[in-house]
Protein backbone atom coordinates (compact mmCIF):
# COMPACT_ATOMS: atom_id res chain seq x y z
CA UNK A 1 0.00 0.00 0.00
CA UNK A 2 2.92 2.27 0.72
CA UNK A 3 4.54 1.64 -2.57
CA UNK A 4 0.81 3.65 -4.09
CA UNK A 5 1.46 6.31 -1.99
CA UNK A 6 5.34 7.45 -2.99
CA UNK A 7 3.85 6.75 -6.55
CA UNK A 8 1.23 9.74 -6.00
CA UNK A 9 3.63 11.36 -3.74
CA UNK A 10 5.92 11.34 -6.99
CA UNK A 11 3.49 13.11 -9.53
CA UNK A 12 1.85 15.74 -7.03
CA UNK A 13 5.61 16.53 -6.37
CA UNK A 14 5.94 17.78 -10.15
CA UNK A 15 2.85 19.55 -9.70
CA UNK A 16 2.83 23.59 -9.55
CA UNK A 17 0.41 24.01 -6.77
CA UNK A 18 1.74 24.58 -3.25
CA UNK A 19 -1.49 22.57 -2.03
CA UNK A 20 -0.15 19.56 -4.22
CA UNK A 21 3.26 20.00 -3.13
CA UNK A 22 2.00 19.89 0.63
CA UNK A 23 0.09 16.47 -0.35
CA UNK A 24 3.67 15.53 -1.84
CA UNK A 25 5.42 15.70 1.34
CA UNK A 26 2.44 14.72 3.19
CA UNK A 27 2.30 10.99 1.56
CA UNK A 28 6.04 10.66 1.83
CA UNK A 29 6.39 11.56 5.55
CA UNK A 30 3.44 8.25 5.68
CA UNK A 31 7.10 6.27 4.62
CA UNK A 32 10.17 8.80 6.09
CA UNK A 33 10.92 9.46 2.40
CA UNK A 34 10.51 13.40 2.76
CA UNK A 35 13.95 13.93 1.30
CA UNK A 36 12.78 12.32 -2.00
CA UNK A 37 11.07 15.31 -2.35
CA UNK A 38 13.85 17.78 -2.65
CA UNK A 39 16.08 15.20 -4.41
CA UNK A 40 14.53 14.35 -6.55
CA UNK A 41 13.29 17.53 -8.10
CA UNK A 42 16.32 20.07 -7.22
CA UNK A 43 19.01 17.11 -8.14
CA UNK A 44 17.71 14.48 -9.96
CA UNK A 45 16.07 15.87 -12.76
CA UNK A 46 19.30 18.32 -12.96
CA UNK A 47 21.82 15.97 -12.88
CA UNK A 48 20.15 12.63 -14.37
CA UNK A 49 22.18 9.71 -15.96
CA UNK A 50 25.54 11.59 -14.27
CA UNK A 51 27.63 10.74 -11.93
CA UNK A 52 26.25 13.41 -9.41
CA UNK A 53 23.08 11.35 -9.46
CA UNK A 54 22.31 8.81 -6.50
CA UNK A 55 18.85 7.19 -9.03
CA UNK A 56 20.90 6.35 -11.95
CA UNK A 57 22.92 2.87 -11.74
CA UNK A 58 25.88 2.53 -13.40
CA UNK A 59 26.02 -0.13 -15.81
CA UNK A 60 26.79 -3.46 -13.87
CA UNK A 61 25.40 -2.49 -10.94
CA UNK A 62 24.05 -5.29 -8.74
CA UNK A 63 20.85 -4.25 -7.62
CA UNK A 64 20.99 -4.23 -3.52
CA UNK A 65 24.20 -2.28 -4.04
CA UNK A 66 22.40 0.16 -6.22
CA UNK A 67 19.90 0.29 -3.81
CA UNK A 68 21.90 0.99 -1.38
CA UNK A 69 24.35 3.35 -2.64
CA UNK A 70 20.83 5.26 -4.25
CA UNK A 71 18.96 5.57 -0.68
CA UNK A 72 22.18 7.16 0.81
CA UNK A 73 23.11 8.78 -1.54
CA UNK A 74 19.68 10.54 -2.16
CA UNK A 75 19.62 11.30 1.36
CA UNK A 76 23.22 13.06 1.47
CA UNK A 77 22.25 15.10 -1.80
CA UNK A 78 18.90 16.59 -0.48
CA UNK A 79 20.61 17.62 2.68
CA UNK A 80 23.72 19.33 0.51
CA UNK A 81 20.82 20.71 -1.42
CA UNK A 82 18.69 21.96 1.80
CA UNK A 83 21.96 23.53 2.95
CA UNK A 84 22.98 25.30 -0.03
CA UNK A 85 19.38 26.72 -0.28
CA UNK A 86 19.47 28.16 2.86
CA UNK A 87 23.22 29.04 3.27
CA UNK A 88 22.04 31.65 0.91
CA UNK A 89 19.32 33.17 3.67
CA UNK A 90 20.95 35.57 6.23
CA UNK A 91 19.16 34.44 9.25
CA UNK A 92 20.83 31.11 8.56
CA UNK A 93 24.03 32.64 7.69
CA UNK A 94 23.94 34.38 11.02
CA UNK A 95 22.98 31.88 13.38
CA UNK A 96 24.36 28.39 11.43
CA UNK A 97 27.54 28.68 9.84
Amino acid sequence: MRVFGINVAHELGHRNSAFEQFLSKLLLLTTLYMHFFIEHNRGHHKNVSTEEDAASAVKGDMVYVFWIKSMIGAWKHAWDIEFARLSKRSFFRANFE
